[in-house]
């Protein structure tokens, strides 16, 4: 299961809801393509070890098993609008 913290909006000072909202700066968006291409070429070579390598550099979850069991599934799905749900199955 997901290790996600769950923050409240409103609770936060200024700092902290910016720190929220952080992401990792990149030297120069010239950079951008390689940095994409690097990440898509360690997938397609090491798969889920990549993926969970990148969840915790980018997202901060240490904690990913990359899959959904059933329960969690069913209740994702009765989220779904009937139009998306009929897309997907």
């Amino acid at each position: 299961m997901l290790d996600i913290k769950i923050s409240r909006w409103s609770d936060l000072d200024g700092p902290a809801q910016l720190k929220l909202l952080s992401r990792p700066q990149l030297k120069s968006s010239a950079d951008l393509p390689e940095q994409v291409s690097s990440i898509i070429k360690a997938v397609r070579n090491t798969g889920d070890k990549a993926l969970k390598f990148y969840s915790q550099k980018f997202d901060n979850i240490d904690q990913n098993d990359l899959v959904l069991n059933l329960v969690q599934q069913q209740l994702l799905l009765g989220k779904l609008s009937e139009e998306r749900r009929l897309a997907i199955e």
